[in-house]
């Protein structure tokens, strides 16, 4: 099973330095592709992506849409995006999601890999910025860690998965020196358990997690698209009457 992960983690995701320096992880050319696959997206269309990173699906999506505005909180990532897109009309805004700094109404929202960094606290201030960029009839697809089972009830699936999840998310120096030599072996690892122990902003979230913090914000899934079992992709869309 954990060689499956792998396989699918390394075809979506590099794991990558950037240009600032931190560890960090970058969509691959194949998940960009993938996520694009999922947008209807026209030539009269403003598509934003959040936390752009070095502009990958900026790039691409300028190919299609109108406007495009890369938002990303770096100014070292934004300088990166704009020698990658000097010949493109992408505007690139410093800012993140949970202070995005654009006034302006969007047809798509784009984010991969970058939910799961806001603070457990602002993860709703988040999705209510998104839910107030959306046109009517505008769409969020966001890619991110996202455990897609009932983590409370499959305990020994959570406990495989966040076995898992530990050593591929973390900085390596930094699982091997304070993660894996308190991991002991034989011990389930519960959802219960990493809410104990785990500092609140380093948490994983859930599907259901999601769900809720959608539902306060006036939003809905309306199609998942899973990668593994801890990571996909989810669309959303304005509740009805938003």
């Amino acid at each position: 099973m954990k060689e499956a992960w792998d396989a699918v983690l390394d075809q979506y995701v590099h794991h990558l330095i950037s240009p600032d320096g931190r560890d960090t992880f970058e969509s691959t050319s194949l998940l960009v592709e993938k996520m694009r696959s999922l947008c209807d997206v026209r030539d009269t269309d403003t598509l934003v992506d959040i936390g752009c990173g070095w502009g990958n699906f900026a790039l691409a999506a300028a190919k299609y849409a109108r406007n495009v505005v890369g938002i990303e909180p770096d100014p070292a990532n934004i300088r990166a995006a704009k020698r990658r897109s000097a010949e493109s009309a992408i505007q690139y805004i410093q800012g993140s999601f949970e202070e995005p700094n654009y006034a302006g109404k969007a047809d798509w929202v784009i984010s991969s890999l970058v939910f799961h960094q806001v603070s457990y606290d602002r993860k709703i201030t988040a999705l209510q910025n998104i839910a107030n960029m959306l046109n009517p009839n505008g769409r969020f697809v966001l890619c991110d860690p996202i455990i897609l089972f009932d983590a409370e009830k499959e305990i020994e699936r959570f406990n495989e998965v966040y076995r898992y999840l530990l050593r591929r998310t973390t900085p390596r120096d930094v699982y091997q020196k304070y993660i894996e030599p308190t991991l002991e072996e034989g011990i389930i690892y519960t959802w219960q358990d990493m809410k104990a122990y785990t500092p609140k902003d380093n948490w994983f979230y859930s599907i259901a997690e999601l769900e809720t913090w959608l539902f306060e914000c006036g939003l809905k899934i309306i199609r998942t698209e899973e990668l593994a079992p801890f990571f996909g992709i989810v669309v959303i869309a304005l509740e009805a009457g938003n």
